[in-house]
């Protein structure tokens, strides 16, 4: 790599995740730096965190349930800030690239500039992975327990398409192949992240994009942080209630997502809350996997930065995924019943002068508020199975 940096000048890097490895940060830095990249003859188009709309579209997958769809414009309208860009170096970045199957990658790559595009993709230990992951799709709606998850992950990976997909993900010597068939080895680097090292990823940027070192700041991104064993499972707890009521995605969306869980995550949960655990015959799968991955990368003759060993040296702390009933802190269920009800406060807000009240999901916005309205902390959490504690 030369001090110029390992992309060309007026070269494409795409960086196609995959989710969990540290995304969020790399996109925030980013974002953040934008007018100081300009200096340095970077941009980093539009004026979102990252280009999830766009990606989302172009790679045909349904984002955040409750959400509107992508539409193809927004990639389109990527293109023409990149195509405007040409005599720059531009970063595009968004998790859902990862997505692509083969012939979609080879358009993103066409669209993008051809030749011009280099590909990196960033790494954690597939072990570390899991718990986030799962907690990221039961944000989604999903009511398996992690246990539950965690069979159908290692024991039927193609009975399930959310399982299957998983895999497209996190198998990530396929991942290479599938983009290292279109770009070449001389145009694709990996990336391995460090847990405890944040700065290995924003130097890594640098250095790939011939910056100067520092310039790339990673934000503490409060609002991506995992959530506790007990906040996770009264999420869980909720989409099986939503699930048996058959009330809407939308209404998930605004009351749980927007509500809920963006109230629990005001929080700084206290050092003794338990997390979620994943168990020892699961983290050994999870070695096993990687392990075979990094060997895989090594020999790619792609540009690795970092440690490949560290992917499959996690070691297992226990044996499950936590108690059967998690106690859930008093300030924990006030703060998300107040984001529940701020929702709802919005929800319920007087339409404008020629609209009226409409039912969302199977309940009107009346009953909804009545319902929640009648629940305490103390009963919302009886209800939900959860025990409270006083902090």
């Amino acid at each position: 790599m030369t001090d110029g940096g390992w992309l060309p000048p007026r070269g494409l890097l795409l960086h196609i995740g995959p989710h969990k490895t540290g995304t969020t940060a790399i996109q925030q830095a980013m974002a953040n730096a934008r007018p100081a990249l300009r200096r340095h003859g970077v941009v980093y188009p539009g004026d979102g965190g990252q280009h999830r709309m766009p990606a989302l579209a172009i790679t045909g997958t349904r984002g955040v349930v409750g959400l509107r769809p992508p539409r193809i414009a927004e990639w389109d309208l990527l293109i023409k800030d990149v195509v405007a860009a040409r005599r720059r170096r531009v970063v595009v970045s968004a998790e859902a690239f990862v997505e692509a199957d083969d012939a979609t990658a080879q358009r993103i790559v066409a669209d993008l500039g051809g030749e011009r595009v280099r590909v990196v993709i960033t790494l954690r230990p597939l072990a570390k992975i899991l718990p986030s992951a799962w907690q990221q799709m039961v944000r989604n709606r999903l009511r398996s327990t992690y246990d539950e998850w965690l069979d159908d992950v290692f024991n039927r990976p193609t009975e399930r398409r959310q399982i299957a997909n998983f895999w497209h993900r996190h198998h990530h010597d396929e991942v290479l192949d599938r983009w290292l068939s279109i770009v070449g080895p001389d145009r694709i680097a990996v990336v391995v992240a460090d847990d405890v090292d944040r700065l290995v990823l924003p130097r890594s940027f640098e250095s790939l994009l011939g910056l100067p070192e520092g310039l790339l700041v990673a934000p503490d991104v409060r609002d991506n942080r995992g959530l506790t064993a007990a906040e996770i499972e009264l999420v869980r707890q909720v989409n099986v209630a939503f699930h048996e009521r058959g009330w809407s995605s939308e209404l998930y969306h605004r009351v749980v997502r927007a509500g809920g869980i963006v109230g629990m995550q005001t929080r700084t949960p206290s050092a003794d809350e338990a997390r979620i655990v994943t168990p020892a015959w699961a983290v050994e799968r999870a070695n096993e996997i990687a392990k075979v991955a990094a060997e895989h990368i090594r020999g790619s003759g792609a540009l690795v930065l970092g440690d490949l060993d560290t992917l499959s040296g996690v070691v297992a702390n226990g044996q499950g995924s936590g108690p059967a009933v998690a106690e859930l802190p008093v300030a924990a269920a006030e703060q998300t019943l107040a984001g529940v009800r701020r929702q709802i406060a919005l929800i319920k807000a007087p339409p404008p002068p020629e609209g009226g009240a409409r039912p969302v999901g199977s309940m009107t916005l009346g009953e909804l508020v009545g319902a929640v309205a009648e629940r305490g902390r103390r009963r919302l959490s009886a209800s939900l199975g959860l025990g409270i504690h006083r902090d």
